[in-house]
């Protein structure tokens, strides 16, 4: 929390000198001096010390705030990812993936990245830290901690028993009931079963909504299989779309079946 808090007074003591600068600037710029004019002759020195103190203090404003900027990105303090405690593992992945593409992109060696990792903790997480991270020496130490603690792996028996305990429901949309299968079975050991082989064991668990549009011999890959639930998808829309009445616009009825165009046809031969 301490860390924290230490962060957050930097920020603002960073922000405070950026308006600084900002507002000396726009000083320095009102009392701009043209070159080519003597000091003798058109400048008073009084405004040109002025001038020249300000464009000094400027210039190391400037150097402080650069510094501060270079040792920030050395650091995980400007990483937006957090983490607060979560027990599954799709949000332990989320937050690994997430700090281990920031520390590539921002080429924050190990040694900085563990020194930083706590500014990422928030909740559940931040006390843990607090109690284990005396015991941490490495980062890929540190990563191995947060996916034992908070998302310990499932050994293969129990990720079969997930993965066919429960068939896609009428409210599940195909590409979500995809996603969690196969979220499911990345967690086996590498190299269990082929892609060709996932789809087998994923298109029974299907709807019979979807399975009765497409054979399995149509399907060749997941982007397959996606592309088919999206165009069955469109069609199902398609078909529940309200009824819109041709004759007087209202939705609910057919023209066929308009009450106002079938009073206007009894009006029309009546008059006859």
């Amino acid at each position: 929390m301490a860390e924290n808090k230490n962060s957050t007074t930097e920020d603002n003591a960073c922000n405070n000198r950026t308006k600084a600068f900002v507002l000396l600037k726009e000083m320095a710029n009102k009392h701009q001096v043209d070159k080519s004019l003597t000091s003798e002759d058109k400048v008073d020195n009084s405004m040109h010390d002025e001038k020249k103190f300000l464009l000094d203090l400027i210039a190391q404003l400037q150097d402080t705030i650069d510094s501060q900027s270079q040792a920030q990105k050395n650091t995980m303090a400007g990483c937006k990812v957090r983490f607060s405690g979560q027990q599954h593992s799709e949000a332990v992945e989320e937050f690994i993936n997430g700090i281990q593409t920031y520390k590539l992109l921002q080429q924050i060696d190990d040694e900085d990245a563990l020194k930083g990792i706590s500014l990422l903790f928030t909740g559940l997480a931040a006390i843990w830290w607090q109690g284990v991270h005396k015991e941490v020496n490495t980062w890929s130490n540190c990563l191995e901690l947060i996916q034992e603690h908070f998302a310990p792996k499932k050994p293969p028996h129990q990720l079969y028993v997930e993965i066919f305990q429960e068939a896609q429901d009428e409210k599940t949309s195909m590409h979500m009931f995809i996603i969690r299968k196969r979220a499911l079975f990345a967690q086996l050991p590498e190299g269990r079963h082929s892609e060709e082989i996932q789809i087998d064991m994923m298109y029974g668990l299907l709807n019979f909504k979807y399975r009765q549009h497409m054979r399995r011999d149509e399907i060749h890959s997941f982007q397959d299989l996606f592309q088919k639930g999206r165009d069955i998808e469109q069609i199902n829309m398609e078909k529940t779309k309200p009824k819109r009445c041709s004759f007087c616009n209202y939705r609910g009825h057919t023209a066929e079946e308009c009450r106002k165009r079938q009073q206007k046809h009894v009006g029309e031969k009546k008059k006859v």
